[in-house]
Order: structure tokens, then sequence, then C-alpha cells
């Protein structure tokens, strides 16, 4: 093999390494930064709806269904539900097509070991928080997919798989 194959071929793997190691932490810190997003905004949701139902007077649980339902710019395919502190159900509301996600009661009570109390089932992130009012304890179930940040990185995904065929393409063809 000649000196001139050699170094390129040895040129062209330094540069492979280098890209993929970029667009794998690209990604990596893409989808970290969507999860941690997408938890926020699901936090956000449950605790305003909490708040809404325990602390506005005037607002019953039909008058929070319909704003609710209104409320288009939020997160697609949720369902709240918001439990007293005996377990009982106090509100329940689901987007269209969408069950509403409930849990046991020992998942209700990991809300009170940790402030939020976050787990993923199938795709679905769910977030327990503890409200606490003048009188009692209210816990707040929120989940929803975020079907809006998969598909950007799926995107992404594929954007940063071009780039680096690109990128080594460009750096073996440079070295010859």
């Amino acid at each position: 093999m000649k000196i001139r194959t050699r170094v390129t071929l040895s040129f062209t793997v330094v540069v492979s390494l280098i890209l993929l190691v970029v667009c794998v932490s690209i990604y990596f810190f893409s989808d970290l930064n969507r999860e941690l997003n997408f938890k926020t905004r699901l936090h956000n949701r449950a605790l305003t709806t909490v708040s809404l139902l325990l602390k506005v007077e005037g607002i019953d649980s039909n008058l929070l269904k319909r704003i609710d339902e209104t409320t288009l710019i939020s997160i697609q395919e949720k369902s709240v539900v918001i439990y007293d502190n005996k377990g009982k159900e106090v509100y329940v509301y689901t987007d269209h097509n969408v069950p509403a996600f409930r849990v046991a009661k020992n998942v209700l009570d990991k809300a009170k070991q940790a402030e939020d109390y976050y787990f993923t089932d199938h795709q679905k992130d769910i977030v327990v928080l503890e409200y606490a009012n003048d009188k009692e304890i209210y816990k707040a179930v929120a989940a929803a997919t975020d079907r809006q940040g998969f598909a950007m990185m799926a995107q992404l995904k594929w954007i940063l798989l071009f780039s680096f065929i690109g990128g080594v393409l460009i750096s073996l063809f440079s070295g010859f």
C-alpha cells in the first residue's frame, strides 16, 4: 500500500471518529434537552390544572374541562387526573381518543418521597406531583406523549446521518 493511500485512510478514519463523536453528542444532548423540556411542560400543565381547580373561586370541574379543551397551544394527547389525600379522583380530563392515565396508590405515594415523580410508560411521559391546599394534600397526575419532540429527533437523526456520511466522503476525497 502506498504511503499516500495509508495517510489518506488514516486521516479519513480520524476525521470520521471525530465526526461520529460530534454527531452522537449532538443527538444525545438534543434528546436530553427534549426530555427535560417536555417534563417541564408536563409539570406545568399538572400544576396549572390543580391550582386552577383548588385556588380560583368559581372554577368547578366542568369549567376547568372547557378551559382544558380550548387550550390548543399545549401538550397534545394529554391526560390529567387529580386525586385527594384519600386517593379518590377529584378531577379527570383527557384529550379526545386518549384514555385517562390512572395510577395505583403506591405510585401516588412516590410523589411524597420526591417532590415530583417522573416515569415513562410505553413512550408516554408521566408526572405525579403533590399540591398542598389549606385543608388537604392533592396529587396531580399528568401524562402525555411527546409526538412532536420524537418527530424532531427523528428528523435530527437523518440530518446527522447525512452530515456524517458527507463529512466522511469530503475528508476522503480531500485526502487524495
